[in-house]
């Protein structure tokens, strides 16, 4: 029942600040007015994500957003604020300081749009290592179309969803969880054979 009612919680949560981000999102607006209005509600979010995580230990994931407008980075990051699985290591708004904070960081994830400064995030993509997990962000329904010709975890459109941005986070969580779990079964079945070869001699 536990579990539930966090899950549940944090969802609405979620929903609640994607509402908040959304009515400014296209507005300049004084982000100190949004974290207090906001605030009570990532810290109620932490404190279920706290108690949760000390019951059902959680899978965590160093992310960085790549994207060139200012404000669709501060919105993605405020709509990351709840899930504390995933730690914003940095932000980059180019190919080139991207993959410089890439190389700095060593992220797990990317969140990364599609248009980049006269460049794309596909040019990014050829660049660097391909067990990097990739969620693109995009505005243009014909960029989603074509990033199903590429290796990626998940595509969201702008303004992003709060159940399609959990739904892929879900997503890369599951990815992660399935290679630990073929790791350890691995890494089990190397001991075992090891201890048998041991007891033969």
């Amino acid at each position: 029942m536990l579990p539930v009612l966090l899950k549940r919680y944090k969802q609405t949560s979620i929903i609640i600040l994607h509402l908040i981000v959304n009515k400014f999102y296209t507005k300049k607006f004084n982000f100190n007015l949004y974290d207090s209005i906001s605030g009570i509600y990532k810290i109620g979010i932490q404190l279920a994500n706290k108690v949760y995580q000390y019951k059902f230990p959680m899978t965590n994931l160093k992310a960085i957003i790549v994207d060139e407008e200012r404000l669709a980075r501060v919105s993605l990051r405020r709509l990351l604020d709840p899930f504390l699985e995933i730690e914003i290591a940095g932000e980059a708004d180019s190919c080139e300081t991207a993959l410089d904070l890439i190389n700095l960081k060593n992220p797990q994830l990317i969140f990364l749009d599609i248009q980049l400064r006269g460049e794309t995030g596909f040019d990014l993509l050829e660049l660097i290592d391909n067990s990097i997990k990739i969620i693109f962000v995009t505005a243009y329904d014909e960029n989603a179309i074509r990033t199903l010709k590429v290796k990626h975890v998940d595509c969201l459109l702008k303004p992003i969803n709060p159940e399609r941005l959990r739904i892929a986070i879900e997503g890369v969580i599951n990815i992660e969880n399935n290679l630990k779990s073929e790791m350890k079964s691995y890494e089990y079945s190397e001991n075992n054979f090891v201890s048998s070869n041991n007891y033969a001699s």
